[in-house]
């Protein structure tokens, strides 16, 4: 269409030009009227009116430029909008503050403020919206906007008061986000300051099946939620990202992760509150320690223990102690990681919290595993997989199974590392890891490697990036498996 009405030929090889209609094309949304419009601006046009379009779209308004003078995107839009209830037309301007690509019926819910029942009014709006075509249905109960119309939208919401809708969609996300992370994670310590009011019918979840869709279907929300609350409401910002790490460590989504935790201790230190300053210095210092920025985690795991340590909480400097013997651990130095790691341990079986007494003993073993002390780091791995199988902490269990095959694999009993990593891979397609899976497949690529099974390896491999792109394997002299030493950010009572 764009090339029929300028007269320009897309089909000459020409990648510059070709790469700049594109961009015209996509900064039009490929709604055909825009482009159309766009189009007639440059008809017969030259590179550089291609070039001066393509700059006008991302700086000017975007509407004054897709007019003109017979056609008009924005006018479009208005005579649609123009046409809806008054109620429908203020859905549609309230519903442009979500900052990610979908949403669900909770948060249209919460953004129009409609109706107290699940579901039924905010239902009837976003049928109005869809009718008009200004309303996108996607998948399972989501719904979206056109690039333009979100843009148009958003233009209607500065007329409005936003200030109520936003405030209440904060609140309301949280205790989504809270409540679902609660039914995800239900043995997660969660003291007085991030424990979530009883949940109002949005924030309520059938099972934990249907929270942790819940989370993959928002996850492109999160950070623009983040960066949403860090304006107005600092003390929602860091408490959305406590309850988001869980998640977070589960899917290894570093970037995110690090992005919302940023924002999270700025927040933090903005509400004047030590201990949501500590908490969040301990999850992003694990996000740091994940991605291998140690020096970036040290920093933090030391503002974190002095601040617990001068409010007298003694399960959070526990819980940050032993986030220092994993850092020790990956950092090589392994008699101060099993030193750490046994200080930690005494304080947590002192007070009878096994979860983090069971993580701290897998992060002792790790050590131990390095400065070949097998036989006790086997001992303190068959340990943990007794308290995490006990406590029906599955992905726990998987971890450590995954573990018990590395240390193993280390001392190059091939059969016994082969049978836990086939635990572990069987353990992790129950727990719906597939991190855990890939590196359970990994680990029998090692396995099979040493046996001078070169083809079979490299099939495993490529299984294991089919189910989780983002693993790379660790080969089977390193001492640093994945993610296998953290504890929450405070232990389970």
């Amino acid at each position: 269409m764009f090339a029929s009405v300028t007269g320009i030929d897309t089909a000459l090889d020409d990648p510059a030009r070709n790469e700049q209609v594109d961009r015209i094309a996509t900064q039009c949304g490929f709604l055909p009227l825009a482009v159309r419009v766009a189009a007639a601006r440059v008809r017969g046009g030259s590179d550089d009116a291609l070039d001066r379009l393509a700059v006008q779209l991302d700086e000017a308004p975007r509407f004054s430029v897709l007019d003109d003078g017979t056609r008009s995107v924005g006018a479009a839009f208005a005579s649609a909008v123009a046409a809806l209830p008054a109620e429908v037309a203020h859905a549609l301007a309230h519903l442009s503050l979500h900052p990610g690509r979908e949403f669900d019926d909770r948060s249209a819910a919460l953004l129009t403020g409609a109706g107290a029942a699940p579901g039924h009014d905010v239902v009837r709006l976003l049928e109005g919206l869809i009718d008009a075509c200004l309303l996108e249905r996607r998948h399972a109960g989501r719904f979206a906007f056109h690039d333009l119309v979100q843009l148009f939208a958003t233009e209607l919401a500065r007329a409005l008061p936003r200030e109520g809708a936003k405030d209440r969609f904060l609140q309301g996300y949280l205790q989504i986000a809270q409540h679902a992370d609660l039914i995800v994670t239900p043995s997660r310590f969660r003291a007085p300051q991030v424990r979530p009011e009883p949940a109002d019918w949005y924030a309520k979840f059938a099972d934990a099946e249907a929270a942790t869709r819940w989370f993959d279907d928002e996850q492109s929300a999160f950070v623009g939620v983040c960066e949403l609350a860090a304006v107005d409401r600092p003390d929602i910002c860091w408490r959305l990202a406590y309850a988001l790490r869980d998640y977070y460590f589960r899917t290894k989504r570093w970037a995110p992760w690090v992005r919302t935790h940023v924002l999270a201790l700025a927040a933090a230190v903005q509400c004047d509150d030590p201990w949501a300053v500590a908490v969040t210095c301990n999850n992003l210092g694990l996000a740091y320690a994940e991605t291998e920025r140690f020096e970036a985690a040290a920093v933090q795991y030391a503002r974190a223990l002095e601040l617990f340590s001068s409010l007298d909480d003694g399960y959070g400097a526990a819980n940050t102690i032993g986030h220092q013997a994993w850092l020790a651990h990956c950092l090589g130095h392994q008699p101060t990681a099993i030193r750490l790691g046994l200080q930690a341990l005494r304080f947590y079986e002192r007070h009878d919290v096994s979860r983090n007494a069971a993580i701290t003993l897998r992060t002792v073993a790790l050590a131990e595993a390095a400065d070949r002390e097998f036989d006790a780091a086997l001992g303190h791995l068959y340990r943990a997989r007794e308290i995490f199988s006990a406590e029906g902490l599955m992905l726990d269990e998987v971890m450590t199974l995954n573990c018990i095959g590395e240390v193993y694999a280390q001392t190059l009993n091939l059969a016994r590392s082969a049978k836990y990593f086939r635990s572990a891979r069987r353990l992790g397609r129950t727990a719906g890891s597939t991190f855990e899976q890939a590196r359970a497949l990994c680990g029998l690529a090692c396995v099979e490697a040493t046996a001078g099974r070169a083809q079979h390896a490299a099939l495993l491999v490529d299984q294991a990036h089919t189910l989780h792109t983002g693993y790379h394997p660790v080969p089977r002299q390193a001492t640093r498996p994945h993610a296998s030493g953290v504890v929450d950010e405070q232990p389970t009572v």
